[in-house]
């Protein structure tokens, strides 16, 4: 009798392509093929504003694009010419977004509230949400530790690479996914 193929391989030219590693420049986490090593701002041209991207470089070829953070908001531009610009007046940094955007998502299944700053989830590779305020005050006391940077690198590392919804409880009132289905709709229009 023949085995089974392996559905599963630990090793080999896919797997290895999976793999994901610091992605370094504000990237977060990329496949080892995405690591770039260096970065240089271009000019994107696709909205006419002028904002700015960040291509990501390797071997002196681009190989990954990002918002350049010095060019936040080309939106605002674009809002202060339609009269609404003051609605932009806190998003004027990466940080300044980024702890607009924390706060937001307090009580939410994706609570960034536990997360200092931009710059520690650059210096994590990233981290997976939620991570509320309540989950970082339980990790440091349970660690006996009084900030994120002094916890024990498995503590964090644990809650870096947890995956939502693995314990198998869904944010809804009683835990469980729901899934929708909609009928497809015939093709060439949009009624």
């Amino acid at each position: 009798m023949s085995s089974l193929p392996s559905f599963r391989e630990w090793d080999g030219p896919l797997t290895a392509d999976l793999v994901r590693v610091p992605g370094r420049f504000g990237l977060g986490q990329v496949p080892t093929r995405l690591r770039s090593e260096a970065t240089t701002t271009i000019v994107c041209g696709f909205c006419a504003t002028g904002s700015g991207l960040t291509a990501h470089l390797k071997g002196g070829e681009a190989i990954n694009l990002s918002g350049d953070p010095d060019y936040l908001w080309a939106g605002e531009t674009v809002a202060s010419a339609w009269g609404c610009g003051e609605l932009f007046r806190d998003w004027r940094t990466p940080e300044a977004a980024f702890q607009i955007l924390k706060k937001l998502s307090a009580g939410r299944p994706c609570d960034i509230t536990g997360i200092p700053d931009d710059r520690f989830l650059d210096a994590m590779g990233g981290m997976q949400w939620p991570f509320s305020a309540e989950l970082r005050d339980r990790l440091l006391e349970d660690a006996g530790v009084a900030s994120l940077e002094s916890l024990p690198a498995a503590s964090l590392g644990a809650v870096r690479e947890r995956r939502l919804f693995a314990d198998g409880t869904f944010p809804t009132a009683d835990g469980r996914a729901r899934f929708l289905f909609d009928l497809p709709r015939p093709r060439g229009g949009w009624g």
